[in-house]
């Protein structure tokens, strides 16, 4: 080799020992991001921006797309930041990244359970439990694997299930009511009531829920089964009352099922704490006037009316229900001008508020008062709900009283069919067309029927 060739062969190789130096000098760029990443997990821990956080490891993310771990603190900070879509879609990533790590499986179940989609958080939750049952059998996963078995009508593992759930938490409310739901739907209700007792005297129970609940097995209860099983659920009622004396789910539960059991004082008194407790509320307002109206105390719903009034200045909807109640008080106490002033008030604010419309449209007929402006008010009622009874017997009234009594038949046969057979006056009112028409046998069977009803 020449010395010119020898000078040129020692410079390239000294290049390549020099370049080799430097890339041996510069780290990777997997191990930068888990520098990177270490870095910003350690910022989040001692009370960083989750926001910030998570911008970051999107660019971690970007700069490394196989590495689970980047996108397991991604998601944990998408959810911290409430982007619970983002969240979820990056943990599903480390998963699929890493199959087997079952901190990123239980943090997507977790997740998974905080956006309602419950269905897969028991899977994943069922999956742990079976591959590492010493780490994940606990009250949650073993209710969830009950429930399981509940619907899949395996009951004495169900039943097996929730009890081991019980062991290591007695008053575990999912499994509780899991246990419950079981004997109530295989019809053991003695078993059931003995068993819902601890989640409804249980006062660490948010009451919304337990009263939700409660409400759906009330809602289902008839004749028989309260002859026979009426103390108790008298007694899951009070439970629920002495657990949680003053929230308002737990009052409107016991005053609404003692007033339709027919013990009316016992229900006054819940409903009385209601609107004792929650003055500031309007719905107990609401209610107490439908007690006062039971009563047939008409001075004491002007007063809650105008409390109602001043409590929803400006609330369209709340004033014209208030305001037609101040129209139908004022008319049965003989106040009628002042009774239509109450109705124009509240149709300035709502036109088309049709319970008005019908009433207004009634007393005026009764009074013999502006006819065409009635029955102008009664047919924008029937117009926009045909099957309504009592809508269709006030056009049909007013028809007959302006001499169109073949006009008035056809609605007062629409009303027998969708409940007007009921109700006393519909059934005279009916008559009374029907012998204007010279229908005199048909006229005497509703005016039989009317005179038959209490």
């Amino acid at each position: 080799m020449t010395t010119v060739s020898m000078k040129k062969f020692a410079l390239f190789l000294a290049s390549i020992i020099t370049c080799a130096n430097i890339y041996a000098q510069k780290p990777s760029n997997k191990v930068l991001v888990e520098n990177a990443l270490v870095e910003t997990v350690k910022d989040l821990c001692i009370g960083g921006n989750a926001s910030e956080a998570a911008a970051r490891l999107e660019i971690l993310a970007q700069r490394d797309s196989t590495n689970g771990a980047v996108f397991f603190y991604l998601g944990k900070c998408d959810f911290l930041a409430g982007k619970y879509d983002k969240s979820v879609e990056a943990l599903e990533r480390a998963c699929r990244l890493e199959p087997s790590n079952e901190d990123y499986a239980e943090e997507l179940a977790k997740v998974y359970g905080s956006v309602g989609r419950g269905r897969e958080s028991a899977d994943i939750y069922l999956k742990l439990l079976a591959e590492n049952p010493g780490k994940y059998r606990n009250a949650y996963t073993l209710t969830i694997l009950a429930d399981q078995q509940l619907y899949s009508m395996k009951d004495s593992l169900a039943l097996e299930n929730y009890d081991a759930a019980l062991m290591y938490d007695e008053a575990y409310a999912p499994a509780i009511l899991g246990k419950s739901e079981l004997y109530r739907m295989r019809g053991n209700t003695a078993a059931f009531f003995s068993t819902i007792k601890s989640f409804t005297t249980d006062p660490t129970i948010y009451p919304k829920p337990k009263c939700d609940y409660i409400n759906s097995i009330l809602e289902h209860v008839d004749g028989m089964t309260f002859q026979t099983w009426g103390a108790q659920l008298d007694s899951m009622v009070t439970d629920c009352v002495k657990a949680h004396p003053t929230d308002s789910s737990a009052l409107k539960m016991a005053g609404r099922w003692f007033y339709g059991v027919g013990e009316k004082d016992r229900a006054r008194k819940y409903f009385s704490d209601y609107l004792r407790y929650y003055p500031e509320s309007i719905e107990p307002h609401f209610i107490n006037l439908q007690l006062l109206a039971m009563d047939d105390d008409i001075e004491g719903m002007i007063a809650e009316c105008q409390t109602i009034l001043k409590m929803t200045e400006g609330d369209g909807n709340y004033e014209v229900s208030a305001m037609s109640t101040l129209g139908d008080c004022y008319y049965q106490s003989g106040q009628k001008e002042t009774a239509y002033s109450w109705y124009e008030k509240a149709l300035k604010i709502k036109p088309d508020y049709l319970p008005i419309l019908n009433n207004y449209a009634y007393y005026l007929s009764l009074d013999g008062k502006k006819l065409q402006k009635a029955l102008k008010m009664s047919k924008t009622t029937v117009e926009k709900e045909p099957d309504n009874p009592t809508y269709l017997d006030t056009y049909g009234w007013i028809l007959h009283l302006r001499g169109k009594d073949k006009e008035a038949k056809p609605y007062f046969k629409h009303a027998m069919l969708y409940g007007g057979k009921e109700n006393k006056e519909v059934l005279w009112h009916y008559s009374e067309v029907l012998r204007a028409l010279g229908e005199n046998d048909l006229s005497d069977y509703y005016r039989d029927l009317s005179e038959k009803k209490q």
